[in-house]
């Protein structure tokens, strides 16, 4: 009804990034077409939160962690309690180099949306593990395969916690699983 209401092109934009990162339909173009509704929705309005996430989500995927924290902390400034984007904030942070951050961020985003604990647990075990806290990362990466069984990349990030803990016949169980 509004052609200039921002929001339903930020949700395009997700919604392409969310076929990019899964591959439901092998769409080549996806990320190509995240990133120009993500632009049409900040050219509508950059206040707008969901356009900022929108922007900060596709530059995950391009390498540019410091594009997609800039864009997270805006989203944030205009909406404190928005867990995505304060997922994707811990995200960043961690790809960073910061993990510290990240895992604060992500703890954040953990408290304000239980609904996506499974994905935000994934990237908090991920933290974790690059903070060298493999106790936390076992326990979070743990977590998220029993709510997600079919889950790979945490498969993998469990059996590496499982590995620095020592517990080797469990991350080569682990492994096996994934393979």
């Amino acid at each position: 009804i509004d052609p200039g209401y921002a929001a339903p092109y930020a949700g395009l934009s997700l919604v392409h990034i969310l076929e990019y990162q899964n591959r439901w339909l092998e769409m080549p173009q996806a990320l190509d077409l995240a990133i120009r509704f993500a632009a049409q929705a900040i050219a509508m309005d950059p206040n707008e939160p969901l356009a900022q996430l929108a922007v900060a989500t596709p530059r995950l995927f391009n390498g540019d962690p410091e594009g997609t924290k800039a864009a997270a902390e805006k989203a944030l400034v205009l909406s404190p309690n928005f867990a995505l984007a304060a997922g994707a904030l811990g995200h960043a942070e961690t790809m960073l180099g910061n993990p510290q951050a990240g895992i604060k961020s992500l703890e954040l985003a953990l408290r304000l949306d239980p609904i996506f604990t499974p994905a935000t647990l994934h990237f908090l075990g991920t933290a974790y593990l690059v903070a060298g806290q493999y106790e936390a990362a076992a326990a979070r990466l743990g977590e998220r395969i029993r709510l997600t069984p079919t889950t790979d990349f945490s498969r993998a990030y469990y059996a590496s916690a499982l590995g620095h803990l020592g517990e080797v016949a469990e991350a080569q169980r682990v492994w096996r699983e994934l393979k």
